[in-house]
């Protein structure tokens, strides 16, 4: 039999997401502060237990979660409530290995591996290649296997036993592959009770819900029963767990504004608390962040360490990430309650031609309830000033920097404020000076300019625009009189720098 790997770990790191904030062993969790609890103090959770399986005793895991995740819909703070159904089963704990890296305050982050193996490829590998982390959480260059036929829906494409690599492809050596037969590693039917609705799940559990909601009451007590699997998987089991209450932020995610999202200082969550465990999560193009912390808290100013080493993919480039005048960003963020029990006492059983079963089996049961909302930065051009995206260069009530407002007589032009309030060495007002630099220094640009009709409405729409998008979107829809708009630009910029302060 062969063992179903690649879909079953999948699903288990999902789940484990909200469920564990494993660490690799080149990294270790940050060590608590010598008084937790104290509110507002930053406190994160103290670990009671690595969860990291290569430093736990060997085991299977079998995990399963019950929840639900609402998000809100804008400032209206509408939300829905979808339910969360899963459960997995894996042979061998280290099946479900992450490599996170620690941050401040106990905070960790999953980043891409990032592999330098051929320097003009986006992966860092081969084109045959896909860059992952070794077991010592290394990044490495791993050939994947290329089967001479696709493989059928069962079926997964497998390194031959014993074949090596093949021919050379002038990027590196393809590794022979065969389609082989998958199973899966299961516990059988697993059926709830004590739950809002029925539910009842078969290998390879997938639910399917017809509405929404929780699929349990806060604080309920529930039980999960399951039959055992028929070949490889745990045995039978039975247990009773108690559910966790549902989850309120204060102010909603959805209501924090950008500039706290996107600014420099720590980010601000706060949520109604109770005395389970809170974990946010930041996801963004550096990956996904999370931070444990102590429900009773209430509260928890995430650094804005964390939340850069979330939205910085440091794998494509090194820009600074704020998400504020460095480029296009989003940011995902959740915040979740979990209620975590473990039993020890289970076991597996069967045997598998992939890898072995451990057969001391330990069972998760969590349930949580979720919050989440998702946040757009700016783009390259622009900063927040507020909860607004604006360009410093043209913006007249944000110009240079935000709330640095110009008269009613000036206009923002690169940053300063340009009119009759102008510099101190300025000699009249910065229109006039342009109106008489077209009639004499830059008559020529300006002859050239006119002469042109696509540079005419070229100038005409850019200088109605307040921020340099616009500037470029009129540029592109007057291409063929940019040349000739830049130099008449040049030439007014060049004579009237006194007069109209820059």
């Amino acid at each position: 039999m062969k063992l179903r790997l690649l879909s079953t770990v999948a699903l288990v790191l999902t789940a484990s997401a909200f469920v564990a904030c494993a660490t690799s062993e080149k990294t270790q969790i940050a060590s608590a502060p010598a008084v937790p609890g104290m509110p507002g103090d930053g406190t994160t959770m103290a670990p009671e237990e690595s969860d990291d399986p290569a430093l736990q005793p060997p085991h299977s895991l079998g995990t399963i979660v019950l929840g639900e995740a609402h998000s809100t819909s804008g400032p209206s703070g509408s939300t829905t409530a979808t339910p969360i159904v899963s459960a997995t089963f894996v042979p061998d704990a280290l099946l479900t290995k992450t490599c996170k890296t620690a941050l401040s305050n106990g905070c960790e982050i999953v980043k891409a591996p990032k592999c330098t193996k051929v320097k003009t490829s986006t992966t860092g590998c081969s084109s045959n290649e896909a860059c992952t982390y070794d077991t010592s959480c290394s990044p490495v260059c791993k050939a994947f296997a290329v089967c001479e036929t696709s493989c059928s829906a069962d079926e997964v494409c497998q390194a031959k036993t014993g074949t090596g690599t093949g021919t050379g492809t002038g990027t590196g050596t393809t590794t022979l592959g065969e389609c082989v037969k998958t199973v899966s590693f299961d516990a059988g039917p697993i059926a709830f009770s004590g739950t809002t609705t029925s539910i009842t799940m078969y290998p390879p559990y997938q639910f399917e819900s017809t509405g929404q909601g929780a699929p349990f009451l806060g604080g309920a007590e529930l039980k999960v029963q399951a039959s055992g699997a028929t070949e490889a998987g745990f045995e039978k089991f039975d247990e009773t767990f108690t559910a966790t209450t549902f989850l309120q932020t204060k102010p909603s995610l959805a209501k924090i504004p950008k500039s706290d999202i996107f600014g420099t200082g720590a980010l601000p969550i706060a949520w109604v608390p109770a005395n389970d465990t809170i974990i946010i999560s930041l996801s963004g193009a550096g990956g996904t962040a999370t931070c444990k912390v102590q429900d009773s808290l209430g509260k928890f100013d995430v650094p804005r360490s964390v939340v850069k080493a979330a939205l910085v993919n440091d794998t494509l480039s090194t820009g600074t990430g704020t998400g504020s005048g460095t480029g296009s960003s989003s940011l995902s963020i959740s915040v979740a309650r979990q209620k975590r029990n473990v039993k020890k006492d289970k076991h597996a059983k069967g045997t598998l031609e992939l890898t072995s079963v451990k057969p001391d089996g330990w069972l998760e049961l969590v349930t949580l309830s979720t919050e989440s909302a998702s946040f757009q930065g700016c783009a390259a051009s622009e900063e927040i000033c507020g909860d607004t995206c604006t360009d410093l260069s043209y913006d007249r009530l944000n110009c240079g920097a935000c709330g640095n407002a110009c008269s009613t007589s000036q206009s923002c032009y690169s940053g300063k404020c340009s009119g009759s309030s102008s510099s101190s060495g300025s000699t009249g007002t910065c229109s006039t000076c342009r109106s008489n630099a077209v009639n004499a220094q830059c008559s020529s640009y300006y002859s050239t300019c006119g002469g042109s009709t696509d540079c005419y409405y070229l100038a005409q729409c850019a200088d109605a625009c307040t921020t340099s998008s616009c500037v470029s979107s009129c540029q592109s829809s007057y291409p063929a009189g940019i040349s000739a708009y830049a130099g008449l630009k040049s030439c007014l910029t060049s004579y009237c720098s006194g007069s109209c302060g820059f």
